[in-house]
Parts: C-alpha cells; sequence; structure tokens
C-alpha cells in the first residue's frame, strides 16, 4: 500500500522497528514502467510513465514507482534488499483484460512476466533488516 501513503519512507522505518532480527518484509507496488503504462505514454495517454491518471486517483495513489524509486525508499528506511522482480506482464488495462481475457490469456502473461519483471505491472522487493 505505499502508492496510498504521503510518507511511505515514515511508515516503512515503522516496519524496521516492528520486524524482528530474523523477520521479512515482502513490498509489492505498482510499477511506473509496467508495459501498459509505457505504451500509454507513447499514445499520448499519460505525460510521462509516473504521471498518475484518473484511475490512480480513485484509487488514493500518491505516486507510482519504479524499482529504483521502490528500492530507495526502502533502503532510506534501512531495509537490505534480499531480492526484487515484477509480478504479471500486463499489456492492456485492467478493464480491457477484464471484458475479453480468458484464464488462459491471464495465465500465459502472468508466466510471460517472470521473464520480463521490470515491465511488469506490478514490482516487488523482499526486505531484511540485515
Amino acid at each position: 500500500v505505499l502508492e496510498h501513503i504521503s510518507d511511505p519512507v515514515g511508515i516503512c522505518r515503522r516496519i524496521f522497528r516492528w520486524l524482528n532480527n530474523d523477520g521479512v518484509f515482502l513490498v509489492s507496488v505498482p510499477n511506473a514502467k509496467s508495459l501498459h503504462r509505457l505504451v500509454a505514454k507513447e499514445m499520448g495517454l499519460l505525460k510521462s510513465e509516473y504521471e498518475l491518471n484518473e484511475r490512480d486517483h480513485q484509487l488514493g495513489h500518491y505516486r507510482v514507482y519504479d524499482l529504483d524509486l521502490l528500492v530507495a525508499d526502502l533502503r532510506s528506511a534501512g531495509f537490505t534488499i534480499a531480492s526484487t522482480g515484477g509480478i504479471f506482464l500486463k499489456p492492456l488495462s485492467n478493464g480491457q483484460i477484464e471484458d475479453s481475457w480468458t484464464d488462459e490469456m491471464i495465465e500465459g502473461f502472468f508466466n510471460v512476466g517472470k521473464q520480463f519483471p521490470d515491465y511488469c505491472a506490478e514490482i516487488y522487493a523482499v526486505c531484511t533488516k540485515k
């Protein structure tokens, strides 16, 4: 939910303090560099992949992250990054996918996303205190 919080580093610092020394903090956020946002920029629907669109505002997003921004915020909070990646290669909006995609198509793009994590709809980080 870091995209919904005005001070994500502050919240992450608090989580860092709460976490046991051997604990793990898992973070997943929307990806500014996702395929569908990059295409929207090329189509003129977004001025920048970081611009918040109408749907982002409806959902209460303060920002979208790329992997560098996510890692920087987490490191600023004190975390060590154990691993990062992406989830689901998404070429279209959620509404377009919901309207016309089969379960097999969704599974296929989920699996292909493992090969192209930088362009997935969501990015994640696995964080530790050490």
